[in-house]
Formats: structure tokens, C-alpha cells, sequence
């Protein structure tokens, strides 16, 4: 199938959304790792190559050794009508695995926008649309990201929801995926709604959201991926804060991801040395939702 999928490449308009192979990208063998997680961005690639939350997740899963995370992105028009045309299913831009063969797809929701390129994505994979129907077989679909703090429009397609920030609860999700994968679907679904964080909807309870305490304890991925083609955000961003203190009563983001946690300049500053070293990137951008409420923010830029 790989060799298929790259004789098609040059049909399509931007062939290196599709290619994979650019600076920095983790290669596995896929079939010596003993759970496997295709990492989606139901949008374009290069709006989702400029999340950091993509960036996080990828580095943090393949750093475990026996995890394998691959990258999915929503299909431009014209590289659709060649999957459909050639009957191809999506595929990872790894490996080029159909997306089927993955134990999880680990979907990032930042826009209710995305939702209908979800269903698609999940219908070019040939993957139930309803997570009733879905067989052992099948991949569990686990949703994050901004929409997860009003998951009922997607309760029927999603197995399970993560609410709050993912860097901890993904590694327990794979542990437990781990130990029981070979229990069945539903066995897995019941211990995952355990997890303080974990919605799943087949076993509901009430949970809380997850947040990391301590930002200079947080992972970074130093060996930040450069695209092989021009992305919305082509630069290192370095993140100086999490949260936002201004509280204003019309803004999701500000209540969705409290309390207000600040990155040390020291810490900020190593960040942007060890990955300016691994990218060459020239470009570095202090993000946050206010880097000037940063008490320290002078201090940075001036580092």
C-alpha cells in the first residue's frame, strides 16, 4: 500500500502534507510495539503541524518504548477523490498504515469546526461512525482538546473523552491499554472510566478535569518536527503559560483551562536554546493566551 500511495503523491496539489519523512519525525517498527496510536488533527496539516498540542503528544508517546505514535490529518479535496477513487484508506504519514490497523486514534478537537471532518475521517478509514458498532477490532476513538468540555454532540462516535490537558492521562490510558488489550473493547472502556479525567460514555461517572501542576516540570518536545512545507505557525513556540487570570465571563478558554500556571525564564530559555539547536528555526514565539500578563515578561524577552 505505501508504494501505491506514493506513486499517487504527485496528483495532488501539496504532496508533502502527505509524505511524511520531514526533520526531527520518529520512525518505529510497527510491529514490535505493543500499542499503537494514531495521533489526528481533523484539519489540514498545516494548521494541525502548528498545534502544540499534536507536538506534545507525538514526542511524549514516542519517547515509550513501547509505544508507537503516527500522524493522521484531514485529507485536502483533491488527495480525497484519489483515495476514493483508488478505494485506499487513509493512512498514517509514517508508516502509511491504514488507519484501521491502530489500537487507538487519539483525535485533538480545537474547533466545532471540526466535527463533521471527523466523521470523515473515520469514513475514508472505514471505521464505524457510532461507537456501538464498532467490534473489538476496531480502534478506540479517544477525543481531547478545547470541545471536550461539551462533548454531547460527539457522545455517539467518540469511545472516550479526556477532559483537561492530556500529558499525564495519556500515558495511564496506554498503561491500562497495555495491560488489558487483549481483554476485549468493553473491558478496556470500563477501566479507562476510571481515570480522573476520562469520560466514557458506555460507563458513564462523574470525573474532573486533569491539569499539569508544575509547568517547568512539564514534557517538552525539544526535537521539534520541521515540515517539509510551510505550515500557519512555521517557528518554535515556546510555551511561557498555561491558563489565564483575567477572567472574563465570555471566554471559554480562560475558564476551560485554569488555574494560571507560569513557565520560569530560566526554564523558557533552555527550551528555546536545546530546540533552536535541533530545528535552525530563527523564529521564536512566547506562547500563551496573555504572554504579557507574564509578571516576568520583560525578563524573558530580554533573555
Amino acid at each position: 500500500m505505501k508504494d501505491k500511495i506514493l506513486s499517487l503523491l504527485p496528483s495532488v496539489s501539496v504532496p508533502s502534507r502527505y509524505t511524511g519523512k520531514e526533520i526531527n519525525v520518529t520512525l518505529k517498527d510497527f510491529d514490535s510495539c505493543k500499542v499503537k496510536i494514531a495521533l489526528c488533527y481533523p484539519d489540514l496539516y498545516e494548521l494541525g503541524m502548528s498545534s502544540l498540542g499534536v507536538r506534545i503528544l507525538y514526542g511524549l508517546l514516542n519517547e515509550n518504548k513501547d509505544t508507537l505514535c503516527e500522524r493522521v490529518f484531514s485529507p485536502a479535496t483533491d488527495m480525497e477523490d484519489v483515495l476514493k477513487r483508488n478505494k485506499l484508506p487513509l493512512f498514517s504519514l509514517e508508516s502509511k498504515k491504514p488507519l484501521k490497523e491502530f489500537d487507538m486514534i487519539s483525535v485533538s478537537i480545537s474547533s466545532e469546526l471540526n466535527y463533521t471532518n471527523i466523521l470523515n475521517i473515520l469514513a475514508l478509514a472505514d471505521i464505524p461512525f457510532f461507537s456501538s458498532e464498532r467490534k473489538d477490532k476496531d480502534p478506540i476513538i479517544i477525543a481531547g482538546g478545547n470541545c471536550t468540555f461539551n462533548f454531547r454532540p460527539l457522545e455517539p462516535f467518540i469511545d472516550c473523552f479526556v477532559l483537561g490537558e492530556g500529558e499525564e492521562v495519556i500515558l495511564e490510558i496506554v498503561e491500562i491499554f497495555k495491560e488489558l488489550k487483549s481483554g476485549g473493547r468493553e473491558k478496556i472502556l470500563s477501566a479507562l472510566s476510571f481515570i480522573e479525567g476520562v469520560y466514557v460514555p458506555a460507563f458513564p461517572k462523574t470525573t474532573v478535569k486533569r491539569f499539569v501542576k508544575d509547568l517547568d516540570k512539564a514534557y517538552v518536545p525539544l526535537k521539534w518536527i520541521v515540515p517539509l512545507t510551510e505550515i500557519v505557525h512555521d517557528r518554535i513556540s515556546v510555551e511561557i503559560m498555561r491558563g489565564c487570570g483575567q477572567g472574563c465571563f465570555f471566554c471559554q478558554a480562560g475558564k476551560c483551562w485554569r488555574p494560571v500556571r507560569r513557565r520560569s525564564p530560566e526554564k523558557i530559555v533552555e527550551i528555546a536554546k536545546e530546540t533552536y539547536k535541533n530545528t535552525g528555526y530563527e523564529e521564536i514565539s512566547l506562547l500563551s493566551f496573555s504572554s504579557g500578563d507574564h509578571p516576568l515578561i520583560d525578563e524573558i524577552v530580554d533573555k
